[in-house]
C-alpha cells in the first residue's frame, strides 16, 4: 500500500471520527442536572428521557406555530403536517416535521416523524435573534423531543474533511459522496439563552472576529441535558485509490451540564462501526481486495471535568491570557473501556481500560497529566497478515524475510501478540517546581519495567518574567538562564524486570538465523542455537566490551558483569543516577562549555549506580 493510499485512509479514519463527534464535545465540571445520589450512568440516562410534568393547556400556554417557523427567517423552511397539544404528555406535538434550505433545488437538512415540545419562549427567542433583551437571562424551553430524525450531514462533513486536510502534510484527494445520521430519540433538555456581551470591533482581523464571535456564542447559552436514542451515522467515501462505505452505531449518547463554556459530562455506550471497501485498482496501480473491512466496538467512553469558561472570556476579548490567569483552563478526564478494532475480521488492538487525566494547569503550563491503560493487547501477528493481503506484491522482498514470514517467525516464538498494563504520569508542583515523571508498565510473557525522572524545574512565579505578564512577550535567553540557575537533577532511574521476554527475542534470533533472510555470517550460525546459548553470546559480547574501556572507566567491567548476569539468568537490572549539586558547575555546563573531565570523574559526579537482582528460585529460565 503506498504512502498516499495510507494518506487517504488516515484522512477517513480521522474526518470519520470527528464526523461523528458533534454529540462529544469537551467536558467539564459545571453543575449537572440534579440526578439520583449516586449519580451512576444508568441515573443519568434515566433523568434525560425524564420529560417534564404535565400541566394543562393553560398552564403550558399555546405555541405559535407561525412564529416558530419565522425564527428561521430566508435561512432555512421549518414545515409540518399537524400539530397541537397533546394532554398526555403536557407538550405540543407536530407530526412530519422537515427542515430545507431554500434554492433552486430545495436541500432537506432534517425532517422528523414528530416533536414534542415543553413550554417554549418563541416571543423571547425572536426577540434575542433581532438583537433584543440581550442582557437578560432567557429560560428558552424546557424540552424538545424529536422522533424518527434523519440529518444530511454532507455538508458538515466535507468542512471536517477540510479541517483534517489542511492538518496534514499531503492533503487527501478523497470526498464524502454522502454522509447521513438517522436517531430514533434526540431530545434537548432545559435551554437558557444568558446575556450576549459581543461587541463588534471595526477593521477587526479576520480570524481573530471568528474567534471572538465563536467564543461569545459558546458563553451565551446552558444546556441541562442532550440524549441521542439509537443513532446511526452512514458516509460513503470514494477516490481514486478507495471507495466504500462505514456505519456508526451509537446506541446511546449523552451530553449533560453544559454551562457556558463548562460541560458536565458526554458519555456514550456500545458504540459500534463497521467499514466495508470495494476492491479496485489505484492510479498508481495497488490493488485493494474485495472483502477489506474495518471494524471496532466501545463499551463505553465517557469524559468529564474539563472547563474551558475562563478561556472563552479571553476568546471573547480576542486577547492571550495573561501568564498570572492560573485558574485558565483543565481538559478533564476521558475513560474507554471495552474497545477493539479488526481489519478484515481479524482483532488486532483490544483496550480493556483507557484512563487520560489533565485537570490542573497553571495558565498553559500543566500541573498533573496522567494516562493509564488496562489489558491493551495487540496482535502485531493478524496486523503483518493484512497488510500482505492488502499488497501481496510489495510483502514479498528479495532482501530480507516477507510480511508474512516475519509474522510467521513472530507466532513461533511468542512475539505476535503483546498485551499488558501502563502508568506514564508527571507532576510539576508550581509553587516549589518539584517535578516527578514516571512511567511504568508491563508487557505480559517479556518485561516489566519503570523509568522515573526526579527533578527541580522554575516555579511557577519565576516564569512569569520569561513569558512577560501578557503571555506573548517571550523571552527565550531569559528561559535559558533561568533553566540553567534553577533546574536540577535528583535521580534519574530505570529498572527491567524480564518476565520471559529475554527467552523470546533470542529465540527470534534462530528463527532469522533459520530462514537465512540476511548475508551475515554469524546470524547464520544461530540456526542450530538453543536461546540458553544465544543470550550466552549476546553476555559474551557485552563483557569482551567492557575491557575496553576498564582503564578509563574502572566500574566498566562491574557493570558489564551486571548486565551480563541479567542476558543470562535475567532477574531485574536497574541503572540510576544521582547527580551532585556541582555537577553544572564542575562540567562547564553552567557557563555553556564543557570541561575536560574524566570519565571517572563525571561517572562520579552523576552518581551512577548499576544493580542486577537475580530471578526468583526457579523463575531464571522461562
Amino acid at each position: 500500500m503506498n504512502v498516499s493510499m495510507m494518506s487517504g485512509l488516515r484522512v477517513f479514519a480521522l474526518s470519520a471520527l470527528l464526523a461523528a463527534s458533534p454529540v462529544l464535545p469537551s467536558l467539564s465540571e459545571a453543575p449537572r442536572p440534579v440526578a439520583a445520589a449516586d449519580d451512576t450512568l444508568e441515573a443519568l440516562f434515566a433523568q434525560a428521557l425524564a420529560r417534564p410534568t404535565a400541566r394543562g393547556a393553560a398552564a403550558a400556554g399555546s405555541l405559535d406555530a407561525a412564529q416558530l417557523q419565522s425564527l428561521f427567517g430566508d435561512a432555512a423552511a421549518l414545515t409540518f403536517t399537524d400539530g397541537g397539544y397533546d394532554s398526555a404528555s403536557g407538550a405540543h406535538r407536530l407530526r412530519g416535521v422537515t427542515l430545507t434550505l431554500p434554492g433552486g433545488q430545495p436541500e432537506t437538512l432534517l425532517t422528523a416523524d414528530e416533536a414534542r415540545i415543553w413550554n417554549l419562549d418563541t416571543a423571547a427567542l425572536a426577540a434575542r435573534m433581532r438583537g433584543e433583551r440581550l442582557s437578560e437571562t432567557l429560560r428558552i424551553f424546557d424540552r424538545i423531543e424529536l422522533k424518527g430524525v434523519n440529518l444530511d450531514l454532507s455538508d458538515y462533513t466535507d468542512t471536517v474533511t477540510d479541517a483534517v486536510n489542511a492538518a496534514l502534510d499531503t492533503p487527501s484527494t478523497r470526498t464524502t459522496e454522502s454522509s447521513t445520521m438517522q436517531v430514533g430519540t434526540l431530545a434537548l433538555g432545559g435551554f437558557t439563552l444568558h446575556p450576549w456581551t459581543h461587541e463588534a470591533v471595526a477593521g477587526e482581523e479576520e480570524g481573530v472576529a471568528a474567534m471572538r464571535v465563536l467564543s461569545a456564542f459558546a458563553r451565551s447559552f446552558s444546556l441541562d441535558t442532550m440524549l441521542f436514542l439509537d443513532a446511526v451515522n452512514e458516509q460513503t467515501i470514494g477516490d481514486a485509490e478507495l471507495t466504500g462505505t462505514v456505519v456508526a452505531r451509537y446506541p446511546r449518547q449523552l451530553v449533560y451540564g453544559y454551562d457556558r463554556g463548562k460541560l458536565g459530562g458526554a458519555v456514550q455506550t456500545d458504540v459500534t462501526f463497521d467499514g466495508s471497501f470495494d476492491g479496485t485498482v489505484s492510479q498508481t496501480g495497488e490493488y485493494i481486495p474485495e472483502g477489506f473491512s474495518l471494524s471496532g466496538r466501545s463499551a463505553l467512553g465517557s469524559w468529564t471535568g474539563a472547563d474551558f469558561s475562563r478561556l472563552l472570556e479571553w476568546g471573547e476579548k480576542g486577547e492571550t491570557p495573561p501568564v498570572t490567569e492560573r485558574d485558565l483552563w483543565n481538559l478533564g478526564s476521558y475513560i474507554l473501556e471495552d474497545t477493539a478494532i479488526a481489519l478484515s475480521g481479524a482483532p488486532v488492538l483490544e483496550i480493556g481500560k483507557l484512563e487520560f487525566t489533565a485537570t490542573k494547569f497553571s495558565w498553559f503550563l500543566p500541573e498533573e497529566v496522567q494516562v493509564k491503560h488496562e489489558n491493551v493487547m495487540m496482535d502485531l501477528g493478524r496486523f503483518l497478515d493484512v497488510a500482505a493481503s492488502l499488497d501481496p506484491e510489495a510483502a514479498e522482498t528479495a532482501e530480507g524475510p516477507s510480511l508474512r514470514e516475519i509474522s510467521e517467525m513472530l507466532g513461533k516464538v511468542g512475539l505476535s501478540r503483546f498485551s499488558g498494563d501502563s502508568v506514564l504520569s508527571f507532576r510539576w508542583n508550581p509553587e516549589t517546581g518539584v517535578t516527578v515523571l514516571e512511567n511504568a508498565g508491563t508487557t505480559n510473557g517479556l518485561f516489566s519495567g519503570v523509568t522515573r525522572v526526579e527533578a527541580t524545574l522554575p516555579a511557577y512565579a519565576e516564569l512569569i518574567p520569561v513569558f512577560g505578564l501578557d503571555g506573548q512577550t517571550f523571552d527565550e535567553a531569559a528561559l535559558d538562564a533561568l533553566m540553567e540557575e534553577r533546574m536540577t537533577v535528583q535521580q534519574v532511574s530505570t529498572r527491567l524486570t524480564d518476565m520471559g521476554g529475554l527467552n523470546k527475542f533470542a529465540a527470534l534470533t534462530i528463527e532469522i538465523a533459520k530462514a537465512g533472510a540476511f548475508d551475515d555470517p554469524m546470524i547464520a550460525n544461530f540456526a542450530t542455537a538453543t536461546p540458553e546459548t544465544v543470550r550466552m553470546f549476546a553476555s559474551g559480547l557485552v563483557m569482551l566490551g567492557s575491557t575496553s574501556m576498564t582503564k578509563e572507566l574502572p566500574q566498566a567491567t562491574l557493570w558489564a558483569s551486571m548486565l551480563s548476569q541479567f542476558l543470562t539468568g535475567g532477574g531485574t537490572f536497574e541503572v540510576s543516577a544521582t547527580p551532585k549539586p556541582e555537577l553544572f558547575e564542575q562540567t562547564g555546563l553552567a557557563s555553556g562549555g564543557m570541561s575536560e573531565l574524566t570519565s571517572a570523574d563525571l561517572v562520579e559526579l552523576l552518581g551512577v549506580i548499576v544493580k542486577h537482582t537475580p530471578a526468583p528460585s526457579g523463575a531464571r529460565s522461562r
